[in-house]
Formats: C-alpha cells, sequence, structure tokens
C-alpha cells in the first residue's frame, strides 16, 4: 500500500507510508491511526502529515505491479484452464465416438460372421440330408448306387467338417484373450506334416507336387498346429482353384535380412490366377471371388483371412504374386528362433 499526504496541489501527492499489509483504511482517522500505531511499515522518514481539513488522498498500489497486469495474468490463466478442461472434454468425446464406432464395427462383423458361415454351411448340409433322405426312403436299388450315394455323403461331410475347422480357427485368432501357443519347431516339419494331412486330397486332384526345402534350416516360433492350418489352406486353394494346371510347389528357403534371419514358405501354382479386382480383397473375411461365385466353388470365405492373422500373430508376414498366365504364389515369411539357428534335417516321410 502507498499513502499520500496532501499538497498543495491534490493532483501532486508526496508518498508517506508503504506496507505490504492488507489492512483497508476507509477514512483518514483511520488512516492517522495506522500511521500512528505502525510507523516502522512507512517507507520514508517524514513523520505522518496531519490534514486540519481531514482529507487524504490514497493510492493503494498491487504489491506484484501493475493491476491491468494482474488482472491480464489472472485472465490468461482461466483462458488457459477453460482451454484445458474443453479439450479434455473433446478428446473425451473423439473417445467415446471411436469405442462407439468400434462397438457397430464389431457387431456388424459378428452379423456377417454368422450370416456367411450359416449360407456356406447350408450347401453340404442339404446334399448330405437329401442322400440321407432317399437312403431312408429305400430309392437305392443296387450296391453301386448306394455307394456313389455313400461317396457324396463323405465328399460333403469332409467340406462341412473343414469349413466348421477354418471357423473355428478363425473364432480363435480373432478372439485376444486367446494368443498363439508357439513354440520353436522345424520349419520343415511342418510342411511335411501339412503335406500328409493333404496328401489324397493332392491324389485325387491329380497334382504333380515339387517340393524343394533348403538344408540347415533355422527353428522357428510358430504355434506348429495353426501353421499346419494355413498351408494346408494354401495347398487346398491351389486344389480349389488351380486344378486345370495339375502342377503344385512348395518351396522352404532361409533368408539374412537386416532385420535377422527369417524362413520363407512359399506355395506355388500354374492356375488361372487370381483377377486384379479380386486381389486387393482375398484376405477380406468372407470374401469370395468372382470364380468361386461362378465355378460354385465351396467355401465360406476365410481361408485366407486365417492364413493372414494367424501369420501375423506371430511376428510373420504374408504376401502374394498372382498373374491370370503364369499362376499364383503365396510366401510366408517366418522370423527365426532367436538362440538356436541351425538344426538337423529332418528325415522324409
Amino acid at each position: 500500500m502507498d499513502c499520500f499526504s496532501p499538497s498543495s496541489s491534490m493532483n501532486e501527492p508526496r508518498v508517506i507510508a508503504r506496507t505490504s499489509g492488507v489492512n483497508i483504511l476507509t477514512s483518514p482517522n483511520g488512516l492517522s491511526e495506522f500511521l500512528t500505531q505502525r510507523p516502522q511499515a512507512c517507507a520514508t522518514s517524514s513523520p505522518p502529515v496531519a490534514d486540519p481539513a481531514g482529507l487524504w488522498k490514497m493510492l493503494v498500489k498491487y504489491r506484484a505491479g501493475s493491476l491491468d497486469q494482474a488482472m491480464a495474468i489472472f485472465r490468461q490463466r482461466n483462458l488457459l484452464l477453460g482451454g484445458g478442461v474443453l479439450l479434455v472434454l473433446a478428446l473425451g468425446i473423439l473417445a467415446l465416438i471411436a469405442f462407439t464406432e468400434r462397438a457397430r464395427a464389431l457387431a456388424q462383423m459378428q452379423t456377417e460372421f454368422v450370416l456367411g458361415v450359416s449360407h456356406e454351411l447350408r450347401t453340404p448340409l442339404a446334399v448330405i440330408c437329401l442322400a440321407s433322405d432317399n437312403l431312408k426312403k429305400g430309392m437305392v436299388e443296387s450296391s453301386a448306387e448306394a455307394r456313389r450315394y455313400g461317396e457324396i455323403v463323405s465328399t460333403h461331410a469332409s467340406e462341412l467338417s473343414q469349413m466348421i475347422e477354418e471357423t473355428l480357427a478363425f473364432a480363435r485368432i480373432e478372439s485376444t484373450g486367446l494368443a498363439p501357443r508357439t513354440t520353436a519347431i522345424s520349419p520343415e516339419q511342418v510342411v511335411r506334416t501339412s503335406l500328409a494331412n493333404c496328401k489324397r486330397a493332392l491324389q485325387d486332384a491329380g497334382m504333380e507336387l515339387e517340393l524343394e526345402i533348403a538344408p540347415a534350416l533355422p527353428l522357428v516360433d510358430v504355434d506348429s498346429r495353426l501353421m499346419n492350418r494355413c498351408i494346408e489352406n494354401l495347398i487346398q486353394n491351389a486344389i480349389k482353384y488351380a486344378a486345370a494346371g495339375r502342377w503344385l510347389a512348395i518351396r522352404v528357403t532361409r533368408l539374412r535380412k537386416a532385420k535377422g534371419e527369417w524362413v520363407q514358405i512359399s506355395v506355388e501354382d500354374r492356375g488361372p490366377g487370381i483377377s486384379l479386382l479380386d486381389l486387393p480383397h482375398i484376405f477380406e473375411a468372407f470374401y469370395r471371388g468372382r470364380r468361386s461365385e461362378t465355378s460354385q466353388i465351396p467355401g465360406v470365405g476365410l481361408g485366407l483371412t486365417l492364413v493372414k492373422r494367424a501369420v501375423e500373430s506371430q511376428r510373420g508376414i504374408v504376401e502374394v504374386e498372382s498373374s491370370e498366365l503364369t499362376g499364383t504364389s503365396f510366401s510366408l515369411f517366418l522370423p527365426a528362433h532367436r538362440g538356436q539357428h541351425d538344426v538337423q534335417k529332418t528325415p522324409s516321410v
């Protein structure tokens, strides 16, 4: 507080006291009493000036500086605080919108999942039911015809079983609570197990198999059952869509890159290839290419989706190259197991 005494001109006050207190003086008598009781608060050696008329002129000044500056700082702080609150509210609204959109997309995906699976399971079930109904009604008169019905039921039952296996595997990958159970295993062993499981299908399709496995391959950290399913899906795809080429090649090689060692598993065919219109969408769930629809090739459209998501969940990469003249090649890139690189070659089976 700065206190001024009256002067000959009221426009030219003289400073007689300074104080950092918070006392509010409301009358000249109060000021005189304050200065008398607390002379140490005054910054001047001049004694208090008495005013016969009882009039005083007093200037109150903010201790930290200009009052306008203090108010400006106060407004700025309030502005920053208000801006921060608005920013937090905006981020909260955006997060809520994103969460709502994600929930809507998840619900849509679940609906499409149920519809897609139900639609694809209907065909083999209808054939099995029709064949069994004919057998029940005694419409089969010869053993040869009975065998033919048996083959029909067996074929569509296998298709149905494969669809169910793909659906379960896809659901396992999509579940956030289930991670692949990886172990260090020889990639050659994984490939040979998959070929053994597809041996009958390859023979029935009359496919010529070319197998090329590099020596001294490193181990890979994978879920062996899941990787078997991925490779078998690629083999089954080649049988379905590229049987006209009557040729299938599987190559397992070792790669050294800047990020370490990798194992590449390639499945190649000489079929008609994938249309340029279909190629960007082949890894989408329930997507069926134009050729599969026109040729009525069975499937739920989850095979390649399962391959991509399963491989990527194990830190791998999936690439595809296709030409309508030379066929299609799918490549799985798996990082080598850290700690042990070379393994003995697995005996042929």
